[in-house]
């Protein structure tokens, strides 16, 4: 369930992949969903999805263009609800915050 509600992800414009293995899955964040082009290392774009989860209540673990995860195996579907929810709107508002501050998304 975990692996599926995280794939729902993709559509997002900026998302290139979700990968991973039952409770251990990333999300790569790309500036060009057609040429799975990164955005630069030095705009650490795994940071601002990590803020803006974080202060709704999620905790992701940024690796420059990633966010990787690791919940407890004990996790429950209204848990995993959460987690893929909140990402989707942190996702969403950094999205909006890119395009605000002029860096081309796609």
């Amino acid at each position: 369930y975990f692996e599926e509600r995280l794939q729902s992800l993709r559509d997002l414009p900026i998302v290139g992949d979700v990968r991973g293995m039952r409770f251990m899955a990333c999300v790569e964040f790309v500036a060009d969903k057609a040429s799975k082009a990164l955005f630069p290392e030095s705009l650490n774009i795994g940071e601002w999805v990590h803020l803006r989860a974080q202060k709704r209540g999620l905790l992701v673990r940024p690796i420059v263009h990633l966010n990787v995860m690791s919940p407890p195996l004990i996790i429950s579907e209204g848990d995993v609800d959460f987690i893929a929810e909140t990402l989707e709107k942190a996702i969403r508002k950094v999205g909006d915050d890119l395009t605000r501050e002029g860096i081309r998304i796609g």
